[in-house]
């Protein structure tokens, strides 16, 4: 083999093992194929609810007769416009419930002679939530059925807490009314069931948050609290399950 066959074919060797622009920028992005296309506009609907409940149940021996319930329950339609392909922005609005119930609560604190009970205590709460979010997907299939997505969300949020409680020496009601803004993040899957018919689980994983409380009695403001912080852990309240229809 002469000096310019073995130049020629190092090169050529040197030319295969080296990647492509292209190939490049595919290795450097990862496989994020085409999932929803510029244009495309949705209606979707999600909703969850949870519930339970324990009778006559105990938690590491400090509470004893433990008869308490709750049940949330939440539905948030919204609208969602593709302005490239696999970037979208949206409005979404949420109304949720929720109920808890302490039918009787024993506290007996081991060493220190400390008991407390309590009974027939009710909470109730009702919130609603509007917000805009930016949505990334991400493609799992070259066929555009199965997609990961990501919502970063600013959200404006009213709530109405009330309280009744009862005991030996006091009982009555009061009322919490809050108003509050959230930076959120929100994972999702996103599954295309028919052609322009998807099926969507969600669920929120927290974020930065600031909120004003008054807290009301007798319709009277009887206290005030301004809280903030960041917490980055899955929200019970914003796990749901929906449906979508593309247009």
């Amino acid at each position: 083999m002469n000096k310019t066959t073995a130049v020629i074919l190092t090169g050529i060797l040197l030319c295969l093992a080296q990647p492509t622009r292209a190939g490049q920028d595919e290795l450097r992005m990862g496989e994020n194929h085409p999932f929803i296309s510029k244009g495309d506009i949705s209606l979707a609907l999600q909703g969850s609810y949870f519930d339970i409940s324990g009778s006559n149940a105990s938690v590491l021996l400090l509470l004893q007769n433990l008869n308490a319930s709750g049940s949330y329950f939440g539905i948030s339609p919204y609208f969602i416009y593709s302005y490239r392909d696999n970037r979208s922005i949206g409005l979404r609005l949420k109304y949720s419930t929720a109920s808890g119930s302490l039918g009787a609560l024993d506290l007996d604190l081991p060493g220190s002679g400390m008991e407390l009970s309590a009974s027939d205590c009710g909470a109730n709460s009702v919130s609603f939530n509007a917000e805009l979010f930016h949505r990334s997907y991400w493609g799992l299939d070259e066929r555009g059925r199965f997609g990961l997505f990501l919502d970063l969300a600013l959200q404006y949020r009213s709530s109405l807490t009330g309280l009744k409680f009862s005991g030996d020496s006091s009982e009555g009601t009061a009322h919490t009314r809050s108003l509050g803004a959230k930076i959120l993040a929100r994972p999702g899957l996103e599954i295309f069931v028919m052609n322009n018919v998807s099926s969507i689980f969600s669920i929120g994983i927290g974020g930065l948050s600031y909120s004003i409380s008054k807290n009301l009695k007798d319709g009277q403001v009887c206290g005030s609290k301004i809280s903030s912080g960041a917490r980055i852990m899955p929200d019970l309240t914003d796990i749901s399950m929906g449906i979508a229809i593309h247009f």
